[in-house]
């Protein structure tokens, strides 16, 4: 099918290269001084330049060194393309991106989208669904639907969930918290305590890999005065936490329980009374004083 002349108007809003003659073509636009386009259109209400094809590429660019084909629009699409059983717009690049976009919304996608390599995405990733058998690297990933992967790999140590703490100050990472009786937490003040409810995630090199019941103010983040009135605490995995040695030596695999320094833990001598109030086992020895000690998360 020839391309109607009648539809393309003077002007600069698209570019093309074409490595064709003019006999070849049933429209063709050649430039050799090389500060001249090639092929030029611009519509004020419909298309710059329209190409139409039976079996080939509707509008086709090469460049070596710029764009292949560059369109901007005001209101518009700047490239607009469809096939009945084509790609509707296909780019490639050797060294470059096969498709750059810039806008207020650099990309729109009304259905399904596949990506057969890595999907990298350095703010928010938000998908009602999203499903992989590649890897994702996202700042985060928000989705109201569900997540279907081969692997998950998570960078962190511990399986954490907020809390509200009744505590006035903020209650920092390491300590050991309890449940008081408001229903919150509060940093432990007794050996033993089977109200024991784990370690304040964040000390130290380990940080949380997934954190469960984080309250969202609307638009997205954390409101400031919920985010104070909250911590995290580890309930599975490795957390650094605070140990107080002044009781017994700690050695590797020892069982830690409350101890009466508050927010501190201890080795669990008394197995009667450890039942309950166990926090996990020490991953690292410490032989006198108090430090931080990092702990397999094991609530018993």
């Amino acid at each position: 099918m020839a391309i109607d002349p009648s539809k393309i108007a003077a002007g600069s809003g698209l570019t093309s290269k074409i490595n064709i003659t003019v006999a070849e073509a049933a429209t063709s636009g050649v430039s050799s001084s090389g500060s001249t386009v090639g092929v030029a259109g611009v519509s004020v209400t419909n298309d710059g330049v329209l190409g139409e094809s039976t079996k080939g590429n509707g509008v086709e660019g090469d460049s070596n060194s710029g764009p292949g084909v560059y369109g901007s629009s005001q209101t518009g699409p700047g490239v607009s393309g469809t096939s009945v059983s084509g790609n509707g717009v296909s780019a490639t690049s050797t060294n470059s991106n096969g498709i750059y976009a810039k806008g207020k919304t650099a990309g729109l996608f009304d259905g399904e989208v596949t990506v057969n390599g890595a999907l990298s995405a350095t703010g928010a990733l938000s998908a009602a669904s999203l499903k992989t058998s590649g890897e994702v690297n996202a700042g985060s990933v928000t989705t109201s639907g569900n997540v279907t992967a081969n692997d998950v790999m998570l960078t962190g140590a511990d399986l954490a969930e907020d809390f509200f703490s009744t505590m006035d100050a903020r209650i920092e990472p390491g300590t050991v918290v309890v449940i008081n009786e408001a229903g919150g937490l509060g940093q432990s003040q007794q050996a033993y305590d089977k109200r024991v409810a784990g370690v304040v995630s964040g000390a130290g090199s380990f940080k949380p890999a997934i954190v469960m019941d984080r309250m969202r103010q609307q638009g997205g983040g954390e409101a400031p005065q919920i985010a104070d009135s909250r911590v995290s605490v580890a309930l599975v995995g490795k957390v650094y936490c605070k140990v107080d040695a002044a009781y017994a030596r700690i050695e590797v695999g020892d069982l830690l329980t409350t101890s009466p320094r508050p927010g501190y833990a201890m080795k669990a001598n008394d197995q009667g009374r450890a039942f309950g109030a166990v926090i996990g086992k020490a991953l690292a020895p410490l032989d006198s004083g108090t430090g931080l000690v990092p702990i397999l998360v094991a609530l018993q």
